[in-house]
């Protein structure tokens, strides 16, 4: 006598290697047809293994191709289906009784719903719709809608696809998970190298949140969700993460520009040190030397370029590296043009040690002064700005020089013919080797591979084109 509904001992989410467990088990007898009844009885159960190019499966809603007409090797169909099939006509007498049917899906299927490998038990569905039609191939087909029918144990969400690759890679919708599955979806997208934001609400969601890089919470959830964010939306908007992200990007734009500035500096301060701080030759720059061309260099520009509005990339595949390109040699450069040109004012032309350290800080602060607007100067409207801002940070320079109790405090000599020209020749040579090893106008603005729209927003497909962040994983479950 055929049995209808759930089996006794097989709960949802059971998987069996191969049809004849299913046999043995109870849950689907036939080990080679996918419908399982007769229309005297009606239909039990139906494996859904993606036999037919006509079939959808939405995890809760299945339209399913009935048997018949369809090539097992090829899957097309080949010839009509008979409404009045055992099968067919099985699944007809489940919708007009009512009857439960048992739905199991078999790897075959390529879906995000189907296994990773054997067969699974799903629950049971209620057929409530039926028709004919002509299928993808041009045969008539009979097609069946099942629904899922409610209060029944979620169906356990498969981590790997039939590749061995992440489902969370290849979906982009998953409803009706457990918090376990939930935490399954975000920690696949981890793994795989994106930067996950999960939004919750409940304490369902708290695993999620907890394996998310970036969790969200809404400001009228639980307080246990609220309490392991890392952001609350206290309103509860979604409207607010848009410009969070533009904000949180535009302070990584802005940090890796001033990150190339200071770091240059230190690459500036090692060369000096290794070529002339091991030798008997008086230093070229005192510290209160280095505290003027800091601060008009890098201290006062820093402190805008972190404040101001900037667009563009703002992500680079190595943060250290692309770090590391810029100061590294660019320091090099610097500390090459500053050390010659004191040396040749020293010993070449005989300036004393106060004159020479002029013509030392004034090439520096040149240089550093060009760095700026070959970090900043893209577009016309920018590199105006930002030219005139250079010039008015050499023009404080310039009133140092000529202020005589601001030259005495730092140490600086009056500008003398001898003075101006030997460090314009230095800045104009040093200029030229910025300018021959990449260093010109806005060069330094790209950092790294240009956003794309609509990466790593609120989406969870695992699509972002070279993983870094990440998709957002919703936290719906219904």
């Amino acid at each position: 006598m055929r049995q209808f509904g759930a089996p006794l001992v097989v709960p949802v989410g059971t998987i069996f290697r191969n049809r004849q467990a299913l046999r043995d088990a109870g849950v689907h007898a036939p080990l080679m047809a996918g419908i399982s009844g007769t229309q005297a009885e009606g239909a039990d159960s139906i494996v859904v293994s993606g036999g037919y190019a006509d079939d959808a499966d939405y995890g809760d809603v299945i339209i399913y191709t009935g048997h018949g007409g369809n090539d097992p090797a090829s899957k097309q169909q080949i010839a009509d289906q008979d409404i009045a099939a055992h099968g067919n006509a099985g699944l007809i007498t489940s919708q007009l009784e009512g009857l439960p049917v048992r739905v199991v899906r078999g790897a075959g299927g390529h879906s995000e719903h189907a296994p990773a490998s054997g067969f699974r038990y799903d629950g049971l569905y209620r057929v409530t719709d039926h028709w004919l039609k002509t299928g993808v191939h041009g045969f008539k087909i009979v097609q069946f809608r099942l629904e899922r029918i409610e209060d029944q144990p979620e169906v356990p969400v498969d981590q790997l696809d039939l590749d061995g690759q992440p489902v969370a890679l290849r979906t982009t919708v998953v409803g009706r998970v457990s918090p376990e599955d939930k935490r399954r979806f975000v920690q696949a997208l981890v793994d795989a190298g994106r930067y996950v934001a999960m939004i919750g609400d409940g304490v369902n969601d708290v695993p999620a949140l907890k394996a998310s890089r970036l969790a969200i919470a809404q400001g009228a959830g639980a307080q246990m969700a609220r309490s392991v964010a890392d952001l609350v939306l206290v309103r509860g908007s979604f409207a607010a993460v848009v410009p969070m992200v533009e904000q949180g990007r535009q302070a990584l734009r802005n940090l890796q520009r001033v990150a190339k500035l200071y770091v240059t500096k230190s690459a500036l301060a090692a060369f000096l040190i290794l070529l002339i701080g091991t030798t008997s030759t008086a230093y070229p720059l005192l510290p209160r030397h280095f505290s003027l061309a800091a601060t008009l260099t890098i201290g006062v520009p820093t402190f805008f370029l972190a404040l101001t509005p900037s667009s563009g990339p703002w992500r680079t595949p190595s943060f250290t590296r692309e770090v590391a390109r810029f100061a590294v040699p660019a320091g090099s450069i610097i500390g090459a043009g500053v050390l010659a040109s004191y040396l040749f004012a020293l010993h070449a032309l005989a300036l004393p040690l106060i004159q020479a350290r002029t013509v030392a800080i004034t090439v520096l602060i040149v240089l550093g002064l060009y760095l700026i607007i070959v970090l900043e100067a893209v577009g016309m409207r920018r590199r105006t700005i930002v030219s005139l801002a250079v010039a008015a940070l050499a023009g404080v320079y310039l009133a140092a020089l000529l202020i005589p109790p601001v030259r005495h405090f730092f140490l600086l000599a009056a500008p003398t013919i001898a003075i101006v020209a030997t460090a314009i020749c230095g800045s104009l040579i040093s200029l030229f080797a910025l300018v021959l090893s990449g260093y010109t106008p806005g060069a330094a603005a790209v950092l790294g591979p240009a956003d794309t729209p609509g990466s790593d927003e609120t989406s969870h497909d695992g699509s972002h084109p070279d993983d870094a962040p990440a998709r957002a994983a919703t936290s719906s479950s219904a």
